[in-house]
């Protein structure tokens, strides 16, 4: 039952995507044919090799072909990127330019990604394994919604005031507001594109030096938007892309002395490890954001047809290795097997919705 209705709806967006961007499924395949994704960790704004040169491939979970090779760091490349993050922090060259620069900066990293939003988006869908109207859509696509992150938080950069506090006569206190430091940003595999830079632009706008390590399944998106960045003027070193499991990448930037806040969005068991790394290196500042996704509740008067049908299409309706499902379910045990027996009623119904596709498709 699952299988057929993810199958049917799969079908419905694929044909929304093609009539909604007047291409063909040909002409979206010879465009992701075309590209050449680019796999290497991306230092001090140049492409490199992992030190020790090992690979690990990285593949469409859709289709399971192959995309591309991806460099496979480990603790050296850590360092090294840890190393040309903290000398370019120490050396004020993005830390100490005017607000109204960094601003400028930023936007035109916006206007760049908007300028490459349909590589991106194939990117994106490449490596999610999810339909290209996900990541194009204008509303809650990926590569748009990154853009719109990137474009409010340059907005605010220069609109961020200290404070000055009240004293006795002869006395001044103010609060001023600093960069942190080296900022180490680990990313899951779900949406990344949009969820890095809702870490990437406020970390990079206050001024600090960033590592980012994307998910080991998606990191394309991450190693290109790196590459515009350099392009929009972001001093080299700023913004450094280190690629690879993250078991070992995210221990190693853990524990690590060099970096002074780690952003972290993920599962519960790895935040929970973070946060011993914390106490036994530097005490690093974190932000968090533990997963938890999709709480439903229930009660007795929502046991009905429609809800039904809202969750079986948001369950199913982009059901593949890398994207959002909404599995959280908590109902209450009375109304369980209720529940269960309405969406069967559901696709019994020769008027439903999912009938109607069934007979269309």
């Amino acid at each position: 039952m699952y299988r057929a209705l993810f199958a049917v709806v799969n079908k419905k967006r694929q044909m929304e995507d093609f009539a909604l961007l007047n291409k063909t499924r040909s002409d979206w395949q010879l465009f992701a044919d075309s590209l050449q994704p680019e796999g290497r960790a991306y230092i001090n704004g140049q492409f490199v090799h992992a030190q020790s040169g090992e690979l690990y491939d990285n593949s469409n979970p859709a289709t399971g072909r192959l995309i591309v090779h991806v460099a496979k760091c480990d603790k050296k490349d850590v360092d090294f990127a840890v190393a040309n993050a903290r000398e370019t922090f120490n050396s004020g060259v993005w830390r100490r330019l005017s607000p109204a620069k960094r601003k400028a900066v930023l936007l035109k990293w916006a206007q760049l990604i908007e300028a490459h939003w349909e590589e991106l988006a194939m990117l994106e869908s490449l490596d999610t394994g999810k339909p290209i109207s996900c990541t194009m859509d204008d509303d809650g696509g990926d590569v748009h919604s990154s853009i719109r992150t990137l474009k409010w938080t340059a907005e605010c950069v220069d609109k961020l005031y200290g404070e000055t506090l009240p004293h006795e006569q002869g006395t001044l206190g103010l609060v001023t507001r600093e960069p942190v430091g080296v900022v180490a940003v680990i990313m899951p595999w779900n949406y990344p594109l949009a969820t890095t830079m809702w870490k990437l632009a406020p970390a990079l706008g206050a001024g600090n030096s960033v590592v980012l390590k994307p998910a080991s399944l998606t990191p394309l998106t991450g190693i290109k938007i790196a590459e515009l960045a350099t392009q929009a003027g972001l001093p080299a070193g700023v913004l450094n892309v280190i690629t690879g499991p993250g078991a070992n990448l995210g221990k190693a930037l853990g524990l690590h002395q060099g970096v002074d806040c780690i952003g972290f969005t993920g599962s519960t068991p790895i935040g929970k490890e973070l946060l011993k790394y914390a106490g036994e290196s530097n005490h690093n500042w974190y932000s968090m954001s533990w997963a938890a996704r999709a709480p439903i509740s229930f009660l007795r008067m929502l046991i009905l047809i429609r809800p039904s049908l809202y969750l079986l299409l948001q369950s199913f309706s982009i059901q593949v290795r890398r994207a959002v499902l909404a599995l959280a379910y908590w109902c209450m045990k009375a109304f369980t097997t209720k529940w269960l027996q309405s969406c069967k009623q559901l696709l019994n119904l020769p008027g439903s919705l999912v009938t109607q596709w069934i007979q269309i498709h």
